[in-house]
């Protein structure tokens, strides 16, 4: 017997020695003295290992398991260096209602899984500890087919960015953009104070179509939506009370009317408008060219009318923006009704005088 006590030796293939406690088959399988298996190894690197190099399967000492790695740094890690192939793949074979495969990770907070069932609905729920979950599938879970996202209870959709919420759809399909409790169908809120507007839409075509639309308001229940007899309205405009201040109404079935709070009891100190001839000879009527398009048209200055009726005119003269861009004044000329209306009435009033004078008119 040799020093190193070997005890048997088969073919030279065989081999089991004391002074490394190791059993050996050729290069195709040992069992070291420190309770590891290798099999198409004799060097195993953890307490399991099938194959060297991409082909490896590792189960190391801490219980971690490597499916083409030899250093497993997760409980599962596996790794392939091959374009287009599958890494890993769950499969059923089973033929029946409930042949179903999937992948489940689970804690005590709550779980994620990838869902593949007899229906042939693919699934991948996100569960939590305050219960239910929520599903990004394909089937018929809820109507319609294409790939859908949605819960099966009454929790809400959420999604965000950078840590916080961005949008959320709640158990009543409302849609809050900017805010956890949607009060509206679409709830848009942001707390801006600056100039950017909160909502845009633009259509980018150089070209636009002759008869291009931005956004279309009707109602397809009623052909007379009208703000008279009906309390459907397109556009309603309120102030920071959510008191009513304006609205854009069907008028007399066929056109739009543009309305503005009026009512009395709104008011107070109400006395009769004066000096409208005075104030509507100040007006200065003119022609003009737009810089941008070169039509000609008929109009007024906005700071020239601001100075005689001030509640016509939105903005202030040469305003620009932090950038240096100008702000334009406007006008809202309905505004000036009631002035054309104070210099329409003195000025019947003085006819009717003067008819009387000379007596003629109406006796």
């Amino acid at each position: 017997m040799a020093n190193n006590r070997e005890i048997s030796q088969f073919a030279g293939l065989v081999t089991v020695a004391d002074s490394t406690n190791n059993v050996s088959l050729g290069n195709t399988f040992l069992l070291s003295g420190n309770a590891r298996l290798g099999v198409g190894t004799n060097n195993p690197l953890g307490r399991l290992q099938v194959g060297a190099g991409t082909s490896v399967f590792v189960v190391t000492s801490t219980g971690s398991v490597g499916v083409g790695t030899d250093n497993p740094s997760v409980l599962l890690d596996t790794v392939l260096n091959q374009n287009g192939s599958t890494t890993i793949q769950v499969q059923n074979d089973t033929d029946g209602g409930s042949a179903n495969a999937s992948v489940v990770a689970r804690n005590d907070l709550g779980f994620f899984s990838f869902q593949l069932n007899a229906s042939a609905r693919t699934a991948s729920r996100f569960g939590s500890s305050i219960g239910g979950f929520a599903e990004i599938f394909t089937g018929t879970t809820f109507a319609g087919s294409g790939i859908k996202i949605g819960t099966t209870n009454a929790l809400p959709v959420i999604i965000g960015t950078d840590n916080a919420e961005a949008l959320r759809i709640d158990s009543s399909q409302s849609v809050g953009i900017g805010t956890n409790a949607p009060a509206t169908l679409l709830h848009v809120h942001e707390v801006n104070s600056g100039t950017t507007p909160l909502v845009r839409i633009q259509n980018s075509s150089a070209t636009p179509a002759n008869n291009a639309i931005l956004l279309e308001l009707f109602y397809s229940g009623d052909d007379d939506v009208s703000g008279a007899g009906s309390s459907a309205h397109y556009i309603r405009f309120r102030d920071s009370n959510t008191n009513p201040t304006g609205q854009i109404s069907g008028s007399t079935g066929t056109g739009v009317l543009y309305a503005e709070a009026s009512d009395y009891r709104l008011k107070e100190d109400i006395t009769p408008s004066t000096n409208g001839i005075e104030r509507i000879m100040q007006f200065k009527p003119c022609e003009f060219t737009w810089k941008e398009s070169q039509v000609r048209s008929e109009g007024f200055i906005a700071h020239e009318v601001q100075e005689v009726f001030p509640e016509a005119v939105v903005g202030s003269k040469d305003a620009v923006d932090e950038e240096g861009n100008m702000i334009p004044q406007m006008i809202d000329p309905a505004k000036m009704v009631v002035v054309l209306t104070a210099a329409l009435q003195e000025a019947i009033q003085r006819i009717q005088y003067l008819e009387s004078v000379v007596g003629i008119g109406s006796s």
